[in-house]
This record gives C-alpha cells, structure tokens and sequence, in this order.
C-alpha cells in the first residue's frame, strides 16, 4: 500500500477472491497504481508458466513471503510487463507487511 497501511489476513484473503473472480488486481482494488498484479491463483500459475519460476517462488515473493534475486524479480518483470523499479517497490512493501504479520 502506498501509505504504509497494513491490511489484516481477513481483509487480504477477501481481497484476493475478489480479484481471482473479476480479475481486477489486488493493487487496483486499493488504488494503489505502483503496480499492476492480480494477486491470486490463476494468476500465479500464469505468470510462472510465463517467466519459468515455479508457481510457489511466484505466490512466495508476490506475497512477501519470501526473498527474491535480481534476476527472479528480472523473470517476473517481464512476465507480468511491470517496470523492474515498480515490481521491486511493490514487493519489498508486500515483504514488509508480511514480516508485520509473522512478529505479531
């Protein structure tokens, strides 16, 4: 989020079945237009099938749950079209949230 507000799991789990179903991306049911990735599984399958990662290292990094190389996030950039500045921004928030959630 470009404001630094966390969502809760809750609100997270509702956004991305709401994304999965219309297809609208996660980032632009909050308005946030740093980035343009529907977070859900039809689409992680899709952008791995694209960029040659596996589908959990795709979930795993969109997510915030794992780390990601310069040249995972280069895979993911040209397979998801964003621009590898905005990718790295998007992902290093998700990761930041992410970590919120595990120390709390």
């Amino acid at each position: 989020m470009g404001n630094g507000a966390t969502l809760s799991g809750n609100v997270q789990e509702l956004l991305e079945s709401i994304s999965s179903v219309t297809g609208i991306s996660v980032s632009h049911l909050l308005l946030d237009p740093r980035v343009d990735i529907a977070v859900g599984p039809g689409n992680f399958h899709e952008l791995a099938r694209r960029s040659g990662l596996s589908r959990s290292t795709v979930s795993g990094v969109l997510q915030g749950k794992r780390g990601a190389s310069l040249e995972t996030l280069r895979k993911l950039s040209e397979a998801s079209g964003v621009e590898l500045g905005r990718l790295t921004e998007y992902v290093e928030g998700q990761r930041q949230q992410w970590k919120g959630r595990v120390s709390k």
